[in-house]
């Protein structure tokens, strides 16, 4: 009879079996804790590092921040803005309490069209001991760039007399957003299949070449007024209108786009788009602004907000 190898061994000497495997001898238990102290002593190094370098990361530079902000001025007027927008944010790095770095940052997010950037950039500013005055026209066009015409021409009108040109540019832009944007928009919701009920437009600018202005010049910049305001984007009146959505346009025969407007609507009536022309004889630009201090005002906005109302139930009825 074969017996087990635990029986073969002499009595006294069985072998204990442990489920932790072999223990470790005394030489190997002390390398072990060289290795665990060698482990944290290297963690402990690298923690100090990044702890230092943090320190020199937030060291104020401001002699680098004035450089840095000369490089963003340089490339702003080479129209580089992306290159001005992240040396105005090696200047803000180099000196965060720097309010004219915060300027200069803003003024790179205005050139590249982010006006959320760049409002964030000029409270900062002024936050970092820059006079509130000097932001007026900047947070003007930030506010403009946010799709909110009203509440920028309210700060544009706050800009002091050294903004006055930058001032104007913004508020031409405000006073045209409103229709020329409408119209533009409804061009675009044709093009992409997208159905409208209807189009209001209040006394929009169609053509920017038809004046030839400030207003023009003001809004698309003297050098590309040839050239840009034959795009449909900036001057429907050069759009095809066929398929556009009903449209509903109110003007005054004293509002300098008047003759603009009798054009858009002949152009939209020989394109078969429905077209309800409402002329107020006594109103100039902008009328539907001025509806608490105007009884006419007030009659025209009502008439036209019950025309586009009429619309949206004979959309909701189709």
């Amino acid at each position: 009879m074969t017996s087990s190898p635990e029986t073969a061994l002499p009595v006294g000497k069985r072998r204990k079996w442990r489920s932790g495997g072999p223990r470790l001898s005394g030489k190997g238990r002390v390398n072990l804790r060289r290795i665990v102290v060698f482990a944290l002593c290297i963690g402990a190094f690298g923690v100090a590092l990044l702890a230092f370098r943090s320190v020199i990361a937030n060291r104020v530079d401001p002699e680098s921040a004035r450089a840095a902000l000369t490089r963003s001025q340089e490339y702003l007027k080479a129209s580089n803005a992306s290159a001005a927008r992240s040396q105005a944010f090696g200047a803000v790095r180099a000196d965060p309490q720097w309010g004219e770095a915060h300027l200069a940052l803003a003024r790179a997010s205005l050139a590249l069209d982010e006006g959320i950037a760049a409002e964030a950039s000029l409270r900062r500013a002024v936050d970092n001991g820059i006079d509130p005055k000097r932001i007026h026209a900047l947070m003007a066009h930030a506010i403009l760039l946010q799709g909110d015409p009203r509440r920028a021409l309210v700060e544009a009108n706050k800009a002091p007399e050294a903004d006055r040109l930058y001032a104007l540019r913004v508020r031409t832009r405000a006073y045209l957003a409103g229709g020329n944007l409408a119209a533009a928009v409804a061009l675009a919701c044709r093009d992409e299949g997208i159905a409208l009920a209807a189009q209001l437009l209040l006394y929009p600018a169609t053509d920017l070449l038809r004046l030839k202005g400030m207003p023009e010049k003001a809004y698309l910049g003297e050098e590309h007024l040839e050239t840009l305001g034959r795009d449909p984007r900036a001057s429907p009146l050069y759009a095809s209108h066929a398929g556009l959505a009903p449209a509903i346009l109110g003007v005054g025969p004293h509002d300098f786009l008047y003759g603009d407007n009798m054009a858009y609507a002949q152009a939209l009536r020989a394109a078969g788009v429905p077209l309800t022309l409402r002329e107020f004889p006594t109103l100039n630009h902008g009328f539907f602004s001025y509806t608490a201090i105007s009884e006419d005002s007030l009659h025209a906005a009502q008439q036209l907000c019950a025309d586009l109302n009429a619309h949206f139930e004979g959309a909701s009825r189709a």
